[in-house]
């Protein structure tokens, strides 16, 4: 059946008017079931397909088709003759890869999520989070054209303040801000956004604007910009309560922004120029396989790993093997560096007292009594005995927190090396003073080799791939030997 009037709203929507690949364009196709909505995006598709450089096509309407489609996406982009099993990266991975992927383009591009039914209701088994697999920019536009359109309801100047100003159009200015901030978070407005999409009734569309002005805009705090140097008031200055902890999260979040995850290449930028490191590591692994009772085995993983992952056991398991993957290596020198597990000691340095999980210091007698200085750590370290702690509000945000103390400490890094262990997961990590960035996970006792690289990268190391700029660290060394 020809419907050539939907087929032309659909090319003027997605087509016409385009100049580059920043005009982004979103577009929803409502109808009932069977009414023939993927037929008219397809022949969309077919008619127009050597307009883009790139399409994809994504089954919505599962989560385990939601799943494959993206790990499929994703190794095409970014691994295209891998024989490896897909699963060997996470969604969350895979997903934060594509939309990455999507905001670097400069050809047009075409993202189809077909079949999804279900994006207004988070309770429903079949429901899709759109703000999860959508690239932002697009949405980060159509979130400001909707905050303006709100702002013009008059309406918006009738209705009472949530935070204490004069009214909802106050909050509407100050979300407007946020939103247009290089630090956007799309999972602020993502529920907003989908109840207007859905055309649900005007009540809760309301109670949705409220949500997100309350959620995005208190409590006050300084904004943010971006600077080469620490802030001058930062997360250091905030005590360590649960009382608190919001607030924390929020300016940490600012300190931080942006964050990425499953950044391709990671291990080869940070870790390939370490001489020696691959064929060490490679040695050294081996030996962690022979003998009788070996540390490492390919069907169960490592020797000795603690069951339920908890803190102090896997701290204790993590210092002794280190020692025992610098015996395999070189069996007669002592290593000067060495790991810090101190977790409830605090270290000297911050307003607040900080606590440190796990790091490495240049310090062959540091043990659990030492005390040490953030101007000491080399490398820092977050511990969760959960797996699904690998998240911004959980772990990475803990981890920002120790580079912040290590940045602002040390005057001559320019940037900080660290990682985080949920569970068995492991994650490496690069914060400078604008942000992070972090590599894909994985399981170190599926992947052992990649645990021992890690390991030994980070004790040998020199100071320019640790992050210290060399000629200040040069000076600031020879005013202390002077002194």
């Amino acid at each position: 059946m020809s419907r050539p009037h939907l087929h032309r709203q659909i090319k003027e929507q997605l087509h016409d008017g385009i100049q580059d690949a920043i005009d982004t364009r979103i577009l929803a196709v409502q109808g009932l079931g069977g009414s023939g909505k993927s037929q008219l995006v397809l022949d969309y598709v077919r008619k127009y397909r050597e307009d883009y450089s790139t399409i994809f096509w994504v089954e919505a309407g599962q989560k385990e088709s939601i799943d494959r489609d993206y790990l499929q996406i994703h190794r095409l982009l970014f691994d295209p003759i891998s024989v490896t099993r897909l699963d060997t990266v996470s969604i969350e991975d895979a997903v934060a890869a594509v939309k990455r992927w999507f905001h670097g383009q400069t050809e047009r591009s075409l993202l189809v999520l077909d079949s999804a039914d279900v994006i207004d209701d988070d309770d429903n088994e079949s429901y899709i989070n759109l703000a999860f697999l959508t690239p932002f920019l697009g949405v980060q536009n159509l979130a400001l054209d909707l905050i303006s359109a709100l702002q013009i309801l008059p309406a918006s100047r009738l209705l009472c303040s949530r935070n204490g100003g004069k009214n909802l159009f106050g909050d509407l200015s100050r979300l407007n801000s946020i939103v247009n901030s290089d630090g956007f978070d799309i999972e602020r407005i993502g529920p907003l956004l989908q109840a207007v999409l859905s055309n649900e009734p005007d009540d809760l569309i309301r109670d949705k604007v409220y949500a997100t002005v309350t959620e995005s805009t208190s409590p006050p705090r300084p904004i943010s910009s971006i600077q080469q140097t620490p802030w001058h008031r930062n997360t250091s200055s905030f005590a360590n309560s649960s009382e608190h902890r919001k607030y924390v999260d929020d300016v940490l979040k600012e300190e931080l922004v942006p964050m990425y995850v499953a950044v391709p290449g990671f291990f080869e930028a940070f870790f390939g120029k370490v001489a020696g490191l691959e064929p060490a590591a490679k040695a050294v692994f081996e030996k962690c396989k022979e003998e009788d009772n070996p540390l490492y085995q390919e069907e169960s993983g490592w020797r000795s790993w603690p069951e339920g992952a908890k803190e102090r056991d896997v701290l204790s398991w993590f210092a002794q093997l280190t020692g025992q993957l610098l015996d395999f290596h070189q069996p007669t020198s002592r290593a000067r560096r060495r790991p810090l597990t101190q977790p409830h000691q605090p270290l000297q340095g911050s307003t607040a007292e900080r606590k440190l999980d796990v790091g490495f210091v240049d310090d062959p007698n540091a043990g659990v009594d030492s005390k040490c200085h953030w101007s000491q750590i080399l490398v820092s370290g977050e511990l969760k005995s959960n797996p699904s702690a690998d998240t911004v509000s959980k772990a990475w945000l803990d981890l920002g927190r120790y580079a912040r103390e290590v940045l602002a400490a040390q005057d001559s890094r320019r940037f900080v090396l660290g990682f985080t262990l949920c569970g068995s997961l492991m994650r490496l990590w690069e914060f400078d003073r604008l942000g992070g960035i972090a590599s894909t996970r994985f399981d170190i006792n599926q992947e052992g080799l990649q645990f021992v690289s890690a390991v030994l990268g980070f004790l040998w190391m020199n100071e320019e791939q640790l992050g210290f700029d060399p000629k200040q660290h040069r000076r600031t060394e020879a005013i202390l030997k002077l002194h």
